[in-house]
């Protein structure tokens, strides 16, 4: 029993540094991402005027996201938008705004 217990004590321990930081630049990554939910697929957004492919997928997703919930919440300076509303007003007055492969998916959401 003692050479097993001196055994498990000898052994190396696991070095985590790699694994730590591969997590750490996810989060950094991923936090940035949401951060460009401001960003529009025109590049007339902010905070960095990103444009197409250089905004990162969360941030188009989000994006859609974030205009979707804006419409369709009621603020006490707006009137609340129905889904329908919501999304035709998109569609017709935004669409530059979003990736168009990001906003279809979003639509067929509803469908």
């Amino acid at each position: 029993m003692q050479q097993i217990f001196l055994t498990e004590i000898e052994e190396p321990e696991k070095d985590f540094s790699n694994d730590i930081k591969k997590i750490s630049e996810k989060l950094k990554d991923e936090l940035s991402d949401k951060r460009q939910h401001h960003e529009r697929h025109n590049g007339t957004g902010y905070p960095k005027k990103l444009r197409g492919d250089d905004i990162h997928m969360y941030g188009r997703i989000c994006s859609v996201a974030d205009v979707f919930d804006a419409l369709v919440s009621k603020r006490p300076y707006k009137t609340q938008k129905t889904p329908f509303d919501a999304l035709k007003i998109m569609k017709e007055e935004m669409l530059d705004h979003f990736h168009k492969e990001v906003f279809q998916a979003f639509v067929m959401l509803f469908i």
